[in-house]
């Protein structure tokens, strides 16, 4: 994962995206959830 400008970007399950903070994107059988911390970084959440 890298975050640049506020976006992460993953690899995940075979499949790459990326998202803002407060945006949930679908990546493979997988919903990644992007939040962010206090220190200004990008947190994911993965649901199966």
């Amino acid at each position: 994962m890298s975050s640049a400008d506020g976006r992460a970007t993953i690899a995940y399950d075979g499949e790459q995206g990326s998202c803002f903070s407060g945006e949930t994107i679908e990546l493979g059988t997988a919903s990644v959830e992007c939040t962010e911390v206090g220190d200004g970084s990008v947190d994911l959440i993965i649901s199966r």
